[in-house]
């Protein structure tokens, strides 16, 4: 079973599980794996209405972060759900404000000099300014730990028509096989996260057999 199946099946028990907590962190370990095992300074999740999730989140979210020692930022609520920027403040903090990273964000007007918080809030402005809500500000690539080279190359790629590399979670300009090393180290923090939850709780489907195949295949 390839990640991408995994991954895929792991998604289609969430409608079934009936505990709110088992079902919020199987989400959020699907959506956010990397963050939580330590491979990315932040993870942009949208929480959909649907099978409950945003309600779950906001009665649970607190206690989840603190669990997790992540922070949440809300950047937009609607029909949709709630999209919420989740991050290691330390880890983000020494990715945006140092280097040329901060040189970059500074050049877009971000107050990259005054610290993490500030950074946040012009993040959450600038969300706020898009009316689309599928539209990001392309910077976000920064917070979310992907290659400054790759950001830049996104946003010149994005108004001059040129061309990727190759594209997993992120478009990659540069260094393509490291980049798909990473992908694949993501990929597998997603895997193990979301395995661990459900076979700590032994979920079972309609039937009352245990969802045991994926586990087995990937031992």
């Amino acid at each position: 079973m390839t990640a991408k199946e995994y991954l895929a099946w792991a998604y289609s028990l969430i409608p079934v599980i009936k505990e709110e907590r088992q079902k919020i962190e199987v989400f959020i370990h699907w959506a956010a794996g990397p963050l939580i095992a330590g491979i990315k300074p932040a993870a942009l999740v949208q929480i959909p209405g649907s099978h409950g999730l945003a309600g779950i989140w906001k009665k649970t979210g607190a206690a989840l972060c603190l669990s997790w020692d992540i922070s949440a930022l809300p950047l937009r609520e609607g029909k949709g759900g709630i999209l919420v920027l989740l991050y290691r403040p330390r880890q983000l903090a020494k990715k945006i404000t140092t280097g040329a990273a901060a040189r970059y964000l500074s050049s877009l007007a971000y107050p990259a000099d005054q610290g993490l918080e500030a950074c946040l809030e012009h993040l959450k402005n600038h969300f706020n300014k898009i009316e689309s809500t599928k539209l990001f500000p392309h910077e976000i690539g920064i917070f979310l730990g992907y290659p400054l080279g790759d950001v830049i190359g996104f946003c010149s790629d994005h108004y001059c028509a040129g061309g990727s590399l190759c594209c997993g979670y992120w478009k990659v300009y540069h260094r393509p096989e490291k980049a798909k090393r990473t992908f694949a180290r993501m990929d597998a923090a997603r895997m193990a996260l979301v395995r661990n939850t459900l076979k700590n709780n032994e979920l079972r489907n309609n039937e009352g057999r245990a969802h045991l195949s994926p586990w087995t295949a990937l031992r």
